[in-house]
Formats: C-alpha cells, structure tokens, sequence
C-alpha cells in the first residue's frame, strides 16, 4: 500500500501515475493543475484561444524540444484508479487552482475529498493552516490506509530535525509513517516540486 503527499507539480506526478500504480492508495494533491494543454482545455474557462495562447506555444515548444508527447491527462488517470482515494487541496485564493480542484473532485466524487483554504495562495495552505493542514492530512492517510489493517496514526514529532531525511514541510506526514504500528506495510512519500 502505498500513499503519497505532493505539492504543485509533485501532486500533478502523483495524481498522473494514479492509473499506472494500483499499489498508490491515498493521494494527497496540494495545488495541483495541469501538465500539458489536454489538460488545460479540460476546464471551459481555460477553452478560448485568448486564455491558452501562450500556453498552446510553451506545450508546443515542449512537446518539439524533448520529443516527448504529452503524458495521459490528470483526470484520466484519476478516474483508471478505482482503488485510489484522493485529498485535493486547493488555494482559496487562486481561482483557476480552485477551479482545476473543483473539477478533479467532481470527476471522482466517491473517492475525494477537497478542501479549499481561504485566502491561501498556490501551495500556501500549509503555511496559513498548519495544525488543519497536519489534521486533515493525517485523517486522511489514515482513513485510506491504516482503517483497512486496523491501524492508527500518531504524530510525534513534527521537528525536522529529529525526522531523518524530511524538510519541515514533510515533517509532520514522515513521522506519521514512523508511528504507524504496522509501518512495514505502509509507504508514505512526498513528492515536492
């Protein structure tokens, strides 16, 4: 079983690798949006070539200077992950981060959870909410994952310093996963962008 955390493009890879790992259970996505221009077009508001412009060319641009085609869309890959559970978390106060939240959630409304931060900027809910931020979080990694194996989590640390290999924003989920009882059969990651 496996659970990740990740902020900006981290949850944008850890939602787009939903469908191609059946072993990621729990996603927690913090300002995720888009990666490619399928994806843009996905929200209407982002439809008029007037909004999408500039981004059709750096796609374009992209897409030429790599050789790489665009990966398989978000909400794809979402909705080919039965088994996956999501937390979207979206900055309250960036509209197009709600709105790309809005319709992730509306695309697997049996399987997510999404929490709007008020007046957070783009992965800044952290930072305004923290003890909700953790709280939240933690019920939903546990809920997830730990309630199938009968587990429960307990955060005792959240200073980075005394969590082996975390930055303090992945303080508090890294030890989480150190306190689970059956930790051995828990994977917590965090991919940070």
């Amino acid at each position: 079983m496996i659970g990740g955390l990740g902020s900006s493009l981290g949850g944008e890879v850890l939602l787009g690798a939903a469908s191609a790992y059946p072993d990621i259970k729990a996603i927690a996505a913090d300002g995720a949006t888009t990666r490619s221009l399928d994806e843009l077009l996905a929200l209407p508001s982002e439809r008029p070539l007037v909004r999408n412009l500039t981004a059709r060319v750096m796609y374009a641009a992209v897409q030429i200077l790599s050789g790489e085609t665009p990966p398989e869309p978000l909400l794809d890959s979402m909705v080919a992950a039965p088994s996956t559970s999501y937390l979207l978390i979206a900055g309250g106060g960036n509209q197009r981060e709600v709105d790309f939240n809005e319709l992730f959630a509306a695309a697997t409304p049996d399987r997510s959870q999404l929490w709007i931060a008020p007046g957070a900027s783009h992965t800044g809910a952290f930072g305004l909410y923290p003890a909700e931020y953790e709280q939240r979080v933690i019920a939903f990694f546990d809920a997830a994952l730990l309630d199938e194996i009968g587990a429960t989590v307990e955060v005792l640390e959240s200073n980075p310093a005394q969590v082996s290999g975390c930055q303090s924003s992945d303080s508090t989920i890294a030890s989480a996963a150190h306190s689970a009882p059956n930790a051995a059969n828990i994977t917590l990651i965090s991919v940070v962008s």
